[in-house]
């Protein structure tokens, strides 16, 4: 059974949202109606700008002069009024405009018809019907779908009954032309309210996928996410070897911090510190693939590809910007009990790593595995604290572009060969 969250469940005929929700589906629907309005509303204006020209072809004499006001004088620029309001703040009032302006023309549609060209009795209820299918057509709510058709084919019935009065119809012909109008009343009528509920449960339904990607957004990197919402999963569900650059980021001593704190300064100062360092990683086009505790790790060159050069050049200034932003939250952490200053230590390293998605069928991870992404947590582990640490085989890349120093040769943990060591010195 699908499960639809509280403030989208619907209630009453027309399926009204709360009315939080109901306000948001209103400023949704204005949208909807807006480009309606000017589709149908401009195509109307050059119509009845033919209709003075047609009376060349199909009057006796021509066209009258109430055929030339009726369209030039009144209608055309009703139109073209409602047509610019929905360029203006005034759009917000687009479905009363919409309501008013159709009524307003099929009025004069109907002494145009009747008084002026004198199609006949069956001229009333063709305008009626089909000025009555607008309302549901321009897609306004079900109420006022039922108030516009009622009073334009309910006009529609009056003249026809008025016309049986007066015994310009038979009461046989009179009798087909009020059933068939009251029939499409009724039908017009049920098209906007069915019209309504598909309308709210479109809106209902793009409110759940909005909210299905942002959690998407959340636990997955935006890259990854990306690919998922639009069907391109097969380029990350496949592990490739691929060249690419690790960022392994971890901040000194944090489990000593850890215990000296409440839980809620915990919570906000990790909080903080993760949105910014995704949010810097992600500026220079990096892929954050694991929060362990502290630590951080990015790639660059996945899933997206890029040139290796690029990949080490994005990874060193993201890295710069990191160690740049920290002094900044630390004065900000000092206000919620931090009694020292936090320090980073950041290793980068290059190399072909198998990058894609990991894990159970139920569950499963996009990051990279392998001895180059575990040489990037080594180096970090070197680093000292506040600072940020080259593999040689990144250092290689960028040392025509980055100015560097070379800081020595490492055995690490895991690794059975040193490892040469660089760090990026400032400018």
């Amino acid at each position: 059974m699908e499960t639809v969250p509280d403030d989208l469940q619907r209630s009453g005929l027309l399926g009204r949202f709360p009315d939080v929700t109901e306000r948001l589906y209103r400023s949704w629907l204005v949208e909807q109606v807006v480009v309606l309005v000017r589709f149908v509303a401009g195509a109307s204006i050059l119509l009845w700008m033919l209709v003075p020209l047609s009376g060349f072809a199909f009057l006796p004499g021509g066209p009258t002069p109430s055929l030339w006001i009726v369209p030039y004088g009144i209608v055309v620029p009703a139109l073209a009024i409602a047509v610019a309001t929905t360029f203006t703040s005034l759009r917000w009032w687009v479905v009363p405009t919409a309501a008013v302006t159709i009524v307003f023309v099929a009025v004069c549609a109907f002494w145009l018809a009747v008084k002026i060209l004198d199609v006949g009795a069956g001229g009333a209820p063709v305008v009626a019907a089909t000025f009555g299918l607008l309302a549901p057509f321009m897609r306004l709510p079900g109420r006022t779908t039922a108030i516009v058709s009622l009073t334009v084919i309910g006009g529609g019935i009056g003249l026809t009954v008025a016309d049986m009065v007066d015994h310009t119809i038979s009461n046989k012909a009179g009798y087909y032309f009020v059933t068939a109008q009251f029939n499409v009343l009724v039908v017009v009528v049920g098209i906007g309210i069915v019209g309504e509920q598909v309308l709210r449960r479109a809106f209902a339904g793009e409110r759940i996928i909005a909210r299905q990607q942002m959690l998407i957004r959340r636990y997955a990197p935006p890259a990854v996410a990306a690919a998922i919402e639009t069907g391109r999963s097969g380029t990350i569900d496949v592990p490739q070897r691929r060249r690419v650059t690790a960022l392994s980021a971890d901040v000194v001593g944090f489990t000593q911090t850890a215990d000296a704190l409440d839980a809620e300064s915990l919570a906000q100062i990790v909080h903080e510190y993760m949105t910014a360092m995704s949010e810097i990683v992600e500026r220079h086009d990096g892929t954050v693939t694991e929060f362990a505790g502290d630590g951080v790790m990015a790639l660059f060159g996945a899933p997206a590809e890029r040139e290796p050069e690029d990949q080490v050049t994005a990874a060193v200034a993201a890295a710069t910007e990191i160690q740049a932003t920290l002094p900044v939250l630390n004065r900000r952490w000092f206000r919620t009990g931090l009694d020292h200053e936090l320090q980073i230590r950041i290793g980068i390293n290059t190399g072909v790593s198998s990058v894609g998605t990991f894990g159970s069928e139920g569950r499963a991870t996009y990051t990279g595995i392998g001895l180059h992404i575990n040489i990037a947590a080594r180096i970090q582990a070197e680093c000292e604290p506040g600072s940020i640490l080259l593999s040689q085989a990144s250092w290689q890349l960028v040392n025509d572009t980055i100015a560097c120093e070379l800081v020595g040769e490492k055995d690490v943990k895991g690794v059975h060969f040193p490892i040469k060591l660089y760090r990026p010195t400032p400018v």
